[in-house]
């Protein structure tokens, strides 16, 4: 009698695992076997052919996230095995499976042998558990049960069209994950007026039934073969592309003249740099590159009033008809397709083609492979060569082209020469020194959450103040910090929040230390020309201790925005704390609930420690928090604990006592000498209660008039206006000081 042989260890790992499900893997591969013959079928047959050991462990997925983490040695080996004996539990499994979000839930599943994934089916999912934020049910079944369906539906259309005036199309033929997270985005930036078609399922069937996912939205069709779109007016947009609000109507503005034969979004990088604002071609031929490509959003204002030989793809804006008259973008030539089709488009009809950068989308670089490239050339040997004109209005003179090659090396001619530039002023000229150009540093992330950091708003409000002065200022927010471009830059003025700049002689820098001080090293400031702090006492303490000179210059407020509100006095809440809970129970917040006072609170993440009643909103529009603060009884302040103990002053108290607000704060060093009376300390909860219910609120805080005049002084003193006159002044010295010619 023939003895079993025992299971090898790789196949007693899959033996024990709960990802490994062999009544799914024998559906798939068309066995049925028990469970050790599954898995050893699995290992010679499945994973060779691809096929899917568990309903929520998609290989194709994995491999991609495999990939996009550059996990080292997986080529060839099955996904499922490198997952569980490198334990790479963070690694999703599946498009549908919220990994990131199930770990937040559930931050034990961390630990279990399986990951997350295992941890939903062994546990989570009888639990109740949710796998992602759209799916009450098991996903597990969900997935079963599309499967079961899709040989009826392969070529169907999925969803009705309708009457809409845009389709907005989008290709799903590679990483259908992408698209799962761009399509909730398009929809939340459109109106009800808009479809969004996916086409081109040329994906197997797992990445299929993963889109399927995307019917609970009635505006989304799937089609699987050619299609004729609903709308008049379509918008090509890739699939990695994330429109930020305000998008679409730009586009459909500028489209709605019958000059325009296509026109597309301003394409911008994770980093919050520019991605394309357009397509140059050399004038010294071949491929085009895209404009203003790793330069700030700031220099593509002028975009607008130019007229391109072609556009780059990521958010392109046609007429339908147009599209179906020229055949649609060639697949076959990678991210030069919309580069040809506009070529195509403009050849066929006329017409101009323009770049809108009020439409802003998000999308990351990406390159042709050399065979798109070859393409292309054949089919277009010429270009306009028109990248001289295109980047003088922008304010830069090209000075030579570099070839920029690819690896392997191929013939030059297959490289896209990119312009090495000068920048010039696109100022008047004036007796004044020459404008310098500032590149400030943001530490707050790209993309729309950026409005809800007090940096972006400090950032914003200083660039205003400098460019009043003449200067020319571009943002850059954290991703984009040492972008390849930075040499154009006069200064760099880092705004230090969560991390320093590394500093390069092209330029002079001046680090302003408005938060976290205790971050901050000596090294870190002998890199910087001119350092400042935004609190005296740590200014002085580090001058005296690291030997360099640190100048104080406190945090500001825009008077413009921040102003007295004559008659709002009392009408809004009695006590107003505006600020996100930063993941705690802010002790101002927690000693004014737990007193008894009748608080309330504007802020994100309150929910686990404010009882019902207290919460008023999660945001407050920074254009309107002056009045806010102005009609508020009394407004409440407080610091991080290191940034009070050395004196670092909020920038939300300058702001609320420059609307005439009572101003009711933690101990910050330095903080008592500043706003008169507006502002009182409280040290103990016996403290703020006084404050808070004293019958005479004028006798503690100064009246109305009082308060007014302290806002003026203010306005006067610790504007934005006042700070950028000192920076400027501390640039053009160290310029000088470091020898640079204006």
């Amino acid at each position: 009698m023939r003895l079993r042989k025992r299971p090898s260890e790789q196949e007693q790992l899959l033996l024990d695992s709960a990802l490994f499900d062999e009544t799914w893997y024998g559906e798939r591969a068309g066995v049925s076997l028990d469970r050790l013959s599954a898995v050893r079928h699995y290992l010679a047959h499945g994973v060779p052919d691809g096929l899917s050991p568990h309903p929520l462990f998609d290989p194709g997925f994995v491999r991609r996230r495999f990939e996009a983490r550059r996990v080292a040695n997986v080529e060839g080996r099955d996904p499922l095995t490198v997952y569980l004996r490198r334990g790479l539990v963070r690694v999703p499994t599946h498009p549908l499976f919220d990994t990131a979000g199930y770990l937040k839930r559930v931050p034990e599943a961390v630990e279990h042998p399986g990951g997350p994934t295992a941890h939903y089916c062994e546990i989570g999912a009888a639990a109740g558990l949710a796998a992602n934020d759209w799916l009450a049910s098991d996903l597990r079944d969900w997935v079963r049960q599309r499967f079961a369906a899709w040989p009826s539906r392969a070529q169907a259309d999925v969803g009705a069209p309708g009457h809409v005036a845009v389709s907005i199309l989008m290709s799903c033929s590679e990483a259908p994950e992408e698209v799962l997270g761009s399509v909730p985005i398009v929809l939340d930036t459109t109106d009800d007026d808009v479809e969004v078609v996916l086409t081109d399922l040329t994906t197997g069937t797992a990445d299929g039934v993963a889109l399927d996912s995307l019917q609970r939205f009635p505006r989304v069709r799937i089609v699987r073969g050619a299609t004729t779109p609903a709308g008049a007016i379509v918008i090509l947009l890739h699939p990695m592309s994330r429109p930020r609000p305000g998008w679409l109507r730009p586009l459909l503005d500028t489209l709605a003249s019958a000059e325009v034969a296509a026109c597309s979004a301003l394409l911008v990088a994770p980093s919050g740099a520019v991605e394309s604002a357009g397509a140059a071609f050399p004038r010294t031929g071949g491929l085009p590159h895209p404009l203003l490509r790793d330069f700030p959003v700031e220099d593509a204002a002028r975009v607008g009033d130019l007229t391109f030989a072609a556009l780059t793809g990521g958010a392109l804006a046609m007429r339908a008809a147009d599209l179906a008259e020229v055949g649609g973008a060639d697949p076959l030539l990678g991210d030069l397709a919309e580069v040809d089709l506009t070529r195509r488009l403009v050849a066929h009809r006329g017409g101009e083609l323009r770049v809108v950068p009020a439409s802003v989308v998000s999308h990351p670089a990406a390159d042709s492979d050399l065979e798109a490239r070859e393409r292309y050339l054949e089919r277009w040997p010429e270009g306009a060569q028109d990248d001289v004109e295109l980047w003088a209005a922008c304010g830069y003179r090209v000075l030579s082209h570099e070839v920029r090659r690819a690896l392997p090396r191929v013939d030059r001619w297959l490289c896209a020469p990119e312009p090495v530039l000068m920048r010039t002023s696109v100022l008047q000229v004036r007796e004044s020194p020459r404008p310098l150009r500032w590149a400030i540093k943001n530490a707050a992330p790209a993309g729309p959450d950026a409005d809800q950091w007090g940096d972006t708003h400090f950032a914003r409000d200083i660039a205003a103040a400098l460019r009043d002065l003449g200067q020319e200022v571009v943002i850059d927010h954290r991703g984009a910090f040492e972008r390849p471009t930075s040499r154009h830059d006069d200064v760099a003025l880092l705004l230090r929040g969560p991390r320093p700049l590394r500093t390069t002689p092209e330029q002079v820098t001046i680090g302003w230390i408005i938060s976290q001080p205790a971050e901050v090293t000596a090294e870190e400031v002998a890199r910087y020309d001119v350092v400042y702090a935004a609190s005296h006492a740590w200014a002085a303490r580090r001058t005296r201790d690291w030997g360099r000179e640190v100048r104080p210059l406190l945090q500001a407020t825009n008077p413009a925005r921040f102003h007295p509100h004559p008659g709002a006095g009392e009408t809004g809440p009695d006590l107003l704390f505006v600020g996100n809970s930063r993941k705690t129970y802010r002790t101002i917040v927690r000693d004014a609930v737990e007193s008894g006072l009748d608080l309330t609170v504007v802020g994100a993440d309150w929910e686990p420690f404010l009882p019902e009643g207290h919460l008023a909103g999660l945001y407050h529009d920074n254009a309107e928090l002056s009045g806010a603060y102005a009609s508020a009884g009394i407004v409440l302040n407080d610091h991080w604990d290191d940034m009070r103990d050395e004196g670092f002053i909020s920038n939300r108290v300058f702001d609320a006592v420059a609307s005439g607000a009572r101003v009711v704060s933690d101990a910050a060093v330095g903080l008592d000498e500043l706003f008169g009376r507006s502002v009182q300390i409280y040290r103990s909860r016996e403290d703020l209660v006084r404050l808070c219910t004293a019958p005479d609120r004028d006798a503690l805080f100064g009246d109305a008039e009082e308060r007014r005049k302290v806002a003026e002084q203010v306005a006067a003193t610790h504007s934005f206006a006042a700070r950028a006159a000192e920076l400027l002044e501390a640039a053009v010295e160290a310029r000088r000081r470091r020898g640079f010619v204006d």
